[in-house]
C-alpha cells in the first residue's frame, strides 16, 4: 500500500472509531477494535477518496454553510453519558470561543454550584428558535475542569450528534450540524418562529453577508490609486537570480508607505495584507497565515539546533558551509520542507492533532514525538494576525533594468477569521507547516515554522471572502 493511502486509511479509522466512541459512549480502544473488525480484512480500497468524504453530508454542507456566513462554530460531541448526567465538559475550543466572545471566562470562575453562572442560550430548531438557559461552573472535584450544560438539549439531539456553539450578537446559540440542513433551512424563513427582536436579530444575521469595513474601503481606495503602475521591491537588485517572496509584499507595502513588517500585529490600521506573485502550481500558492515556534517546554526537542539535527540534511551550498566554524561544518545540517496531516514527507515527518495540540512526529519504523504547538496559542497568532485581510495577487513583470516590478491585479477581502475551528483546518490537511531552517552567514536559524494554506481553501478559515478584481480599472 502506498504511503498516501496508508496515511488516509489511518485518519479514516480514527475517525470512524472517535464517531463510535461518541456515538456509544465506549472507550477508544473497543471502538478500534469495532472499527477493524467491521472491515473483516477488507483494506484494498480508495482510502484517499473515503478520507477526502469521511464526514456526513449534511455536517459537511452545514460547516461550509457556517464558514462561509463568517460564524465561528465550537464543536460539541454528544455522548451517552452527557445526555444521561446533564453534564458536558467545556473542551478547548469551547472556552476559547466563549472567552473570545465575552460570554464567559472559566479562569476567573471560582469552583463550586454556588458560583455557577447562568446565560441565555437559543437553539435553531428545522421549526425556529427555542429559548434556554446555559450553566456555566467548576465543580469542586478534578481541579475544578471546566463545565457546561444547556438546559433541555436533550430534545434537540441525540448521542452521536455534532452541535455547533456559536456567540452572535452577544447570545450563546446551538445548531444541530448532524441533523438539519441549515443551509437548506434558512433558504425560506418565512415559516420560521421568531418571537422577540433577539431572534430577529440572529436570524438576520444568518442570511446576510459580510461587507467592507470603512477601514477596508479606505484601504482599497489607497490601493486602486496605484493600479497599474508597477511597483519595485525597496531591496530589489538587476543582478539577483533569485525571487525573494519576500519581494512582493515589500513593494506593496511601500507603495502604501508602511515600514517593513515583522511584527506579530497587522499592517494598515489593524488590517494585515498578504501580496504574492500570480502563479500556476497548487504548491507555489500556498499562502503564509503566520509563523510559530513550538513550546519547548511541551517538546521532545528543546531547540531548532536540537530538532534539526536529527532530522535535517548537510548544508548543501558550499559557499554558506564555509562561513560555518570549522568545528560545526561536519555535522551541519539545515532542513527545507512541508509537514502535513495528509501524509509523511520525505523526512520520514508528519503532524497529527491530539488533546488539543498540534504534533510533529518522525515516522520511521516507529513514531517519535518531537515538536509541540499549543491549540490555544496558535488561535490568539491566527485571531491577532487576522481580524482583516487583504490577499493581494500580483503579476510580475520585468522592467528595462531588469529589475522585477509588479503590477496589482486581484484582492480577496476577508474578515473574521474561524478561530475555534483551526485545529480542525491543521487536522484535515487543509493547513500545513513549512520548516525553512538553513544557516545565514554562519549561523542557524529558522524563518518559521510557517503555518500557510493554499489560496483556494481561504474560505475554510475566512468568510466567504468578497473578490475584488482590479486587473481592468
Amino acid at each position: 500500500m502506498k504511503e498516501e493511502q496508508r496515511t488516509a486509511m489511518q485518519r479514516v479509522l480514527s475517525y470512524r472509531a472517535f464517531r463510535l466512541m461518541k456515538k456509544e459512549g465506549l472507550p477508544k480502544q473497543i471502538a478500534e477494535e469495532r472499527v477493524i473488525e467491521d472491515l473483516r480484512g477488507d483494506y484494498d480500497r480508495n482510502w484517499v477518496a473515503l478520507d477526502a468524504k469521511k464526514r456526513p453530508e449534511t455536517e459537511e454542507r452545514n460547516h461550509t454553510f457556517f464558514t462561509n456566513k463568517g460564524i465561528d462554530i465550537a464543536s460539541i460531541w454528544v455522548t451517552p453519558v452527557m445526555l444521561k448526567k446533564s453534564i458536558a465538559d467545556a473542551n478547548n475550543a469551547v472556552r476559547f470561543l466563549l472567552k473570545q466572545e465575552s460570554i464567559h471566562d472559566y479562569d476567573s470562575q471560582a469552583q463550586g454550584t454556588e458560583n455557577r453562572i447562568l446565560k441565555d442560550v437559543i437553539y435553531v430548531t428545522d421549526k425556529g428558535f427555542l429559548a434556554k438557559k446555559i450553566s456555566f461552573y467548576r465543580p469542586m472535584t478534578k481541579q475544578g475542569d471546566p463545565r457546561f450544560w444547556p438546559y433541555q438539549m436533550g430534545q434537540f439531539c441525540s448521542p452521536g450528534d455534532e452541535l455547533g456553539l456559536a456567540v452572535i450578537d452577544g447570545v450563546c446559540v446551538l445548531f444541530n450540524l448532524s441533523k438539519i440542513d441549515y443551509h437548506k433551512l434558512l433558504q425560506d424563513t418565512e415559516a420560521m418562529e421568531v418571537q422577540t427582536p433577539v431572534q430577529k436579530a440572529i436570524l438576520n444575521f444568518l442570511v446576510d453577508n459580510l461587507g467592507l469595513t470603512p477601514v477596508a474601503n479606505e484601504l482599497l481606495q489607497r490601493i486602486k490609486d496605484f493600479v497599474g503602475v508597477p511597483l519595485l521591491a525597496p531591496e530589489a537588485k538587476s543582478d539577483s537570480k533569485k525571487k525573494r517572496d519576500t519581494d512582493v509584499g515589500m513593494a506593496v507595502e511601500m507603495a502604501l508607505g508602511i515600514p517593513a513588517n515583522s511584527k506579530k500585529t497587522p499592517d494598515y490600521k489593524g488590517i494585515e495584507l498578504k501580496a504574492w506573485r500570480q502563479k500556476g502550481g497548487r504548491r507555489d500558492n500556498r499562502h503564509t497565515l503566520f509563523c510559530q515556534v513550538p513550546n519547548w517546554h511541551l517538546s521532545p526537542c528543546k531547540s531548532i539546533r536540537e530538532f534539526v539535527k536529527l532530522v535535517g540534511y548537510p548544508v548543501r551550498d558550499t559557499s554558506e558551509l564555509q562561513k560555518i566554524p570549522l568545528a560545526e561544518q561536519k555535522e551541519a545540517k539545515e532542513l527545507r520542507c512541508t509537514v502535513s496531516t495528509k501524509v509523511v514527507n520525505s523526512q520520514k515527518l508528519g503532524l497529527r492533532v491530539d488533546n488539543d495540540q498540534v504534533i510533529e512526529f518522525k515516522d520511521e519504523n516507529q513514531m517519535t514525538d518531537l515538536l509541540v504547538w499549543d491549540g490555544d496559542l496558535l488561535r490568539r497568532r491566527l485571531a491577532e494576525k487576522h481580524p482583516e485581510t487583504f490577499w493581494i495577487s500580483c503579476r510580475s513583470i520585468k522592467a528595462a533594468n531588469s529589475k522585477e516590478e509588479f503590477l496589482v491585479e486581484k484582492i480577496h477581502y476577508t474578515r473574521k477569521p474561524l478561530i475555534a475551528q483551526f485545529l480542525s483546518t491543521i487536522e484535515e490537511g487543509l493547513v500545513t507547516l513549512d520548516h525553512m531552517i538553513g544557516y545565514r552567514d554562519g549561523a542557524l536559524s529558522e524563518r518559521g515554522p510557517a503555518f500557510k494554506i493554499h489560496e483556494h481553501d481561504l474560505n475554510k478559515i475566512f468568510p466567504e471572502n468578497i473578490e475584488i478584481d482590479l486587473s481592468n480599472p
